[in-house]
């Protein structure tokens, strides 16, 4: 994945408030979003797959497809699941119409 790319999926997460990177315990101060995304880019260098599998749901379809250029099995296979459970999704909305 173009670096480029890299730094504006983990931007966006960062800002997402449901997105916790790493875990806390009580007492512990709340992680800034240059915190954030520091943790998530190391994740996503380490491991695209797993940090896809993880925070995939929460990135729009555009971002998404970067993932493609990642030539990784795993990656290619947590992408075809997004994209299903995208179109089920769909279908489900339209059916309840």
């Amino acid at each position: 994945m173009d670096p480029q790319n890299a730094a504006a999926v983990c931007r966006l997460l960062a800002a997402h408030p449901a997105v916790i990177p790493t875990s806390q315990q009580h007492g512990d101060s709340e992680l800034t979003s240059a915190d954030k995304e520091v943790m998530l880019l190391a994740s996503l260098q380490g491991s695209p797959g797993q940090f896809l599998r993880r925070w995939g749901a929460l990135l729009p379809g555009d971002m998404r497809s970067w993932f493609i250029a990642v030539d990784d099995y795993e990656t290619t296979v947590v992408l075809r699941g997004l994209q299903r459970s995208a179109k089920s999704q769909r279908a489900i909305v339209r059916n309840r119409r």
